[in-house]
């Protein structure tokens, strides 16, 4: 969708499992899930992020739409949160050390 310069106006983005493959490494890790492709999107559900280049999903799909998020935060500070003021459901996985601030 990047590619083409399309937009997908799903308003659920979920995944099991998402992981950035050989294929995806020529991509710089913020034009994976780039928000600008989603703009109707309202719930985020990645529950296992496997992958070794550092895919910031919090950070690129971060926007006052997102109601529900469900993945981790590239910062102890959750920082994207500040981009997420409407959100009303927050899972993060258990293993995460988060600051509280």
């Amino acid at each position: 969708l990047v590619k083409a310069k399309q937009q997908s106006f799903i308003t659920t983005l979920s995944a099991a499992e998402f992981a950035a493959d050989a294929a995806a490494a020529s991509y710089p890790p913020e034009d994976l899930l780039p928000r600008s492709v989603f703009p109707a999107l309202r719930h985020v559900d990645f529950d296992c992020l496997v992958d070794e280049e550092g895919v910031p999903v919090a950070e690129q799909l971060a926007s006052p739409h997102l109601e529900s998020f469900c993945n981790d935060f590239e910062d102890n500070e959750c920082s994207a949160l500040k981009r997420m003021p409407n959100l009303k459901h927050l899972r993060t996985p258990l293993h995460s050390n988060y600051d509280g601030s």
